[in-house]
């Protein structure tokens, strides 16, 4: 069942889109691999340094070398149409900006907190 956020009223197009990225991802077979040894993790680091590729990209690359199987293209996960759509929001900024804020007066010290928890 498909559900809409209650603030905002999400539009329905965003909310199936965002079910069906998530439905395509979840439909992934997903293996956990154990026994990786020191030497195959830093040969699966460095390539993926080297490419600017992900470790999971690596991963299949490498699996679909050594067996009788043809490479995919995967699905993606959905947000390229996001890609370029970004516009710039003063007021935005401003909000982020005050959230960032430390006011060292509304907390209390580690010493406070122990002392509090000691009585």
């Amino acid at each position: 069942m498909l559900r809409t956020w209650q603030a905002g009223q999400a539009d329905k197009k965003t909310c199936t889109h965002a079910h069906s990225d998530y439905s395509a991802y979840m439909n992934c077979t997903q293996y956990t691999i154990r026994g990786i040894t020191e030497e195959i993790d830093h040969a699966v680091r460095q390539k993926a340094h080297e490419t600017g590729k992900s470790l999971n990209a690596i991963l299949i690359e490498s699996l679909c070398k050594g067996l009788p199987v043809e490479k995919k293209e995967s699905s993606t996960n959905g947000l390229e149409r996001f890609i370029g759509t970004w516009t710039e929001d003063p007021e935005f900024d401003k909000v982020m900006e005050e959230c960032s804020q430390v006011h060292p007066d509304e907390y209390q010290s580690a010493e406070e907190i122990i002392q509090t928890l000691g009585s």
